[in-house]
């Protein structure tokens, strides 16, 4: 759910193959807070937000090459 206040899934789908993807979690000024790593033949990751502070942040999913998906909102309000 957003917003969500403990964990939230976060769910994707990404292209079967070698690389190594990441989701990754940035603050509003482009500061990296999390980079957590995704199994592609999954198709969702749980994000642990408990110990960031209420606001706005900003995820995607990124492979080891640097290409990225779009990027989402995230609110955090405990």
């Amino acid at each position: 759910p957003n917003p969500c206040s403990s964990s939230t899934d976060i769910y994707y789908k990404l292209p079967s193959g070698k690389d190594d993807y990441s989701l990754v979690l940035s603050d509003p000024a482009g500061r990296i807070l999390l980079r957590q790593h995704i199994n592609p033949a999954q198709t969702h990751a749980t994000l642990n937000v408990s110990a960031l502070p209420d606001g706005m942040y900003f995820y995607r999913v990124a492979s080891a090459g640097g290409k990225g998906s779009q990027v989402k909102k995230l609110v955090v309000q405990h």
